[in-house]
Formats: structure tokens, C-alpha cells, sequence
């Protein structure tokens, strides 16, 4: 066994993130216009925003104020030189220090990783566990591929799910669209790719002969890699909105002739409202919501409409969704 020690660091604080990038030679480069002004909830950016004047609603969001202006929510690129990338997830190692082994730059807050996750691939034999507690990946059973130019990584641990596509991966193309020259990017990284996410990637130019899938079998050395942040990790998972606004009105822009049908089985009158449900089929036990019976039946009181996707053929989920005035979703 080839054993390659892996230091793992969340680098919360803005000073331990700093510190972080000048001890492994990595640059981030923050996108600006991602940043929010410290703010009351009273005078929040959408005052017709549909939330209740609760005490933990207020409290949630001088947090989210609090935290966006202290800028540890970070968004931007991070350069990575002489990166070592590999599994499907996209973990990013440093060039390995023989006295320290690698650095985990996924491993700090903002990229897509949690502590958890790396717990998760030890427990399933990806990682193995150190004498001292410590986490290693095994290199010698993996097929090293040097490859020169600039590359940039866009899977990490949600990229099989369709609205982490959404969320998260738009954001980071949004981010090499803004931060870089996306054509002059020479390689680009998805778990296993299906067809469904060509539209995202068309969308925003990548190319489809760049495209490299990762996988557990092989470990690339890469010249000089890009690694967007992901909006899914910060305060709470809250969206920093105003970073969020940019890449919905975008997505919302290029994707307006995506899900065009025809009008599915008889002509329907307008709904005010719809409410979605939501089976539980890869999300962890636990984040079902208790009182869902309760929910259903004001949607019905309300004259909304209960939808079931699983229980829909797609065309007529799209158009029960186009005739309702407000859709919620869990």
C-alpha cells in the first residue's frame, strides 16, 4: 500500500483561510460583486419577501447579514498549482510535502465538503484511517495522468443531484464565466456525466470533447487547476442572494425554451397555488417534514394543488406548474 496522509482543515475564519493559502501557495480570488452590506432584517434587500416577522426569522437573518458582511462567506476562485485531483466527488490535494503528505484544499469551507463527507468515504474504504486519527488516500493502485494547460473542477459531493446542478454547479460556471476566459479552459471535471446536464454545460459554452470524467481508478496532475466555491455552504445553507440573484436571472434566461411542451391532456383553469412534494430518494433519513398532513390540507383549503413528480408524467408536472400563480417546494 501507497499510502498518502491527507491534513483536513474548514478554515472557518477568515485569518485561518488566509493562513491556509499562503502555507500551500494557493490564491483565491474573490468575485466582488457577491458581497453584501451589513444589513437589519427591517431593512432586508426584498422587504416584500414573503417571511414571517418571527423571532427566529429575525434572528436567522441578522446571522445571514452578519455573516455575509464579515465576508467568511466567501465566494470566488480558488488557483490550485501542481494539483493532484481525483475521485468522482473531486477531492483537490497540494503537491504531497514528505515530512506532512497533502493538504485537502476541498476540505475548506466553501468548496462543497464537509467533515462528514470525508468521515463517509472512510467508512467505505475510499480514505483509510491513520494510527493517529488521520486520513489517507492509497495512490498506488491509481493510474496517474500528468496534463499540462489550465483545468477547472466543477463536480464535488452533490453533482448526481439534478438541483444541486441548479444551486451550486451554475454557480461555479457563473464564476469561471466572470473570473475567466472559459474557452481558453482546457479540461473540464463532472462525476459521471448523463445527458441531462448537457443543457447546463451548453449553456454557459463548455465544450463536450473537454470534458473528463473522474472516477476512484485514476489521479490526475494537473499544471494549474481553477476551484469555484459552491453557494450551497454558507450560513445555515442559506443562498448569498445577491450572488444567487445573478446566476437565477441567468439560468432562468437560457433555459426559458428547455421544458416548452405541449399543453398535457385537457385545458386547465389557473391555481393559486401548488405545493410539491417530495420523497425522500437519496437525501439521508430525517429531512422529511413532520407535519405534512397539516400542510396538504391548507394548500386544499387555500384552492392550491398538491403535486406528486413521482406520481406525474413529466410533461403534465411542467404544465401543472406553469398554471399556478405561486409554487412551494419543500
Amino acid at each position: 500500500m501507497t499510502l498518502l496522509p491527507i491534513t483536513i482543515a474548514s478554515c472557518h475564519r477568515p485569518d485561518r483561510f488566509r493562513e491556509a493559502c499562503t502555507a500551500h501557495g494557493l490564491t483565491f480570488e474573490r468575485y466582488g460583486p457577491a458581497a453584501e452590506p451589513k444589513c437589519t432584517p427591517a431593512a432586508r434587500v426584498n422587504p416584500a419577501l414573503a417571511l414571517l416577522d418571527t423571532p427566529y426569522t429575525a434572528n436567522w437573518l441578522r446571522h445571514y447579514y452578519n455573516r455575509q458582511a464579515a465576508g467568511v462567506a466567501r465566494v470566488g476562485m480558488m488557483h490550485v498549482p501542481g494539483a493532484l485531483l481525483t475521485d468522482d466527488w473531486g477531492l483537490v490535494l497540494t503537491q504531497p510535502d514528505e515530512n506532512t503528505g497533502s493538504f485537502a484544499v476541498t476540505s475548506m469551507s466553501g468548496f462543497g465538503w464537509t467533515p462528514e463527507q470525508f468521515s463517509y468515504m472512510a467508512e467505505q474504504g475510499h480514505l483509510s484511517a491513520m494510527p493517529d486519527g488521520a486520513l489517507a488516500l492509497e495512490t498506488g493502485n491509481r493510474t496517474r495522468i500528468k496534463l499540462a494547460g489550465t483545468s477547472a473542477l466543477l463536480s464535488f459531493p452533490g453533482a448526481y443531484t439534478y438541483g444541486h446542478w441548479i444551486t451550486d454547479i451554475c454557480a461555479r460556471l457563473e464564476l469561471l464565466t466572470a473570473q475567466h476566459d472559459i474557452n481558453a479552459i482546457d479540461h473540464f471535471f463532472l462525476p459521471g456525466v448523463s445527458a441531462w446536464m448537457f443543457p447546463f454545460l451548453a449553456a454557459y459554452g463548455v465544450r463536450q470533447d473537454r470534458i473528463i470524467q473522474l472516477d476512484k481508478t485514476h489521479i490526475y496532475e494537473l499544471e494549474q487547476l481553477l476551484v469555484p466555491t459552491t453557494m450551497g455552504q454558507h450560513h445555515r445553507d442559506a443562498l448569498p442572494v445577491q450572488f444567487a440573484r445573478t446566476v437565477f436571472h441567468r439560468l432562468s434566461s437560457i433555459s426559458s425554451t428547455w421544458g416548452r411542451l405541449p399543453v398535457w391532456g385537457k385545458a386547465r383553469k389557473r391555481s393559486p397555488l401548488a405545493f410539491v412534494l417530495h420523497t425522500a430518494l437519496t437525501s439521508a433519513p430525517g429531512r422529511e417534514i413532520g407535519n405534512i398532513a397539516e400542510i396538504v390540507a391548507l394548500v386544499e383549503e387555500l384552492g392550491g394543488q398538491v403535486l406528486d413528480p413521482l406520481k406525474l408524467p413529466l410533461p403534465a408536472f411542467l404544465n401543472r406548474i406553469r398554471e399556478s400563480d405561486l409554487v412551494i417546494g419543500q
